[in-house]
């Protein structure tokens, strides 16, 4: 076993989602075959795995205010549960669709989901607060504001923003091609978003028209983005490459990014701690790479995952990282020493 591998289970399929509690004390992890499994972070003891949805279970997020835990399924359904026990509080059927997206504000105190063409805004009981199912196309990503007051949704040209107050978006920014993964800085400066035709296109708040950029080049899909948590820099993937725009000064108009590279297959996973500016890599290699690309282009650390790695989520205190595999492989690893 890796030495910063501190335990690993395996699961009845594909780790298709995965997150902490708040204290950091339990992991979650979902799967492919729609099971909900939560185990004991320090030593990998299941507490408790459930099958909750009819198909994959596709998302799922935890707050940091209440001991809950949200899920998203192909089912078309939200499930909301005390985390600590497993006990389902409240289920919602949003329609007959995949439900692809979820997340918890950074406050806790509420979260969004999405499927076709709706985004549903509730409160972290489950509550639902309000809907809007006017998206022209599917949704395809979504991200809160750092302040926990606005979100954004993506889909087919444009971007949409939205309060809690209302289910009317109260400003659209338009682009000319599909938007399919985005990101919006810690700072709210920037939103960046990975495009159907192998780009990144940057927004800079408040936005003024023709002001946005893009960036080409990439030879594959742009599926995933993590910012630095100075919001500096914007972390993509690119084949077997790792992209990095650096955002600061004028932007990144008319510079040349980053490129480092240490993984042989595709990178499939990328994460930035959210108070330093080290950077978790995840590949169909399997390996896990630790960087600190600011600083050095050589990688701190490179480790082996049981298989092609298919989620990677820091630990509430940046020290561990969960890590799911496509063949159901739950690992913890431990980074305290960096």
């Amino acid at each position: 076993m890796d030495k910063c591998k501190l335990w690993q289970f395996t699961t009845d399929e594909y780790i298709t989602a995965a997150a902490w509690s708040a204290d950091g004390n339990m992991i979650f992890a979902g799967t492919a075959a729609g099971t909900l499994y939560a185990a004991n972070t320090h030593n990998g003891e299941v507490f408790y795995s459930k099958p909750i949805h009819k198909g994959s279970l596709a998302v799922l997020d935890t707050s940091n205010l209440l001991h809950r835990i949200a899920t998203g399924g192909h089912d078309g359904v939200v499930n909301v549960f005390n985390s600590q026990n497993g006990n389902l509080l409240v289920s919602h059927k949003l329609g007959n669709f995949w439900v692809e997206h979820l997340q918890f504000s950074p406050n806790g105190k509420h979260f969004i989901a999405a499927g076709g063409k709706k985004v549903v805004l509730f409160d972290a009981e489950g509550k639902l607060i309000w809907q809007f199912d006017q998206h022209k196309n599917t949704v395809s990503g979504l991200d809160w504001s750092a302040y926990s007051h606005h979100f954004i949704t993506i889909n087919y040209g444009m971007i949409q923003f939205f309060n809690l107050k209302t289910a009317e978006p109260y400003e659209t920014l338009h682009y000319k091609t599909s938007l399919i993964t985005t990101k919006w800085s810690p700072d709210g400066k920037y939103i960046g978003a990975g495009t159907q035709d192998l780009k990144i296109h940057f927004w800079e708040l408040p936005y003024e028209p023709d002001t946005d950029l893009e960036m080409s080049g990439y030879p594959t899909k742009v599926k995933c983005l993590s910012w630095s948590a100075d919001s500096i820099y914007l972390a993509s993937n690119c084949d077997n490459h790792i992209v990095i725009w650096n955002v600061s000064g004028n932007g990144p108009a008319g510079t040349q990014p980053m490129q480092i590279r240490r993984h042989v297959g595709k990178v499939t996973q990328l994460s930035y701690q959210k108070s330093r500016n080290l950077l978790l890599s995840g590949g169909e290699d399997g390996l896990i790479v630790l960087w600190q690309p600011a600083q050095n282009r050589n990688p701190l650390y490179v480790g082996m995952a049981a298989a092609e790695v298919s989620q990677v989520v820091w630990s509430p205190d940046d020290s561990k990282a969960l890590v799911g595999t496509v063949q159901g492989d739950v690992e913890v690893w431990d980074f305290s020493s960096w």
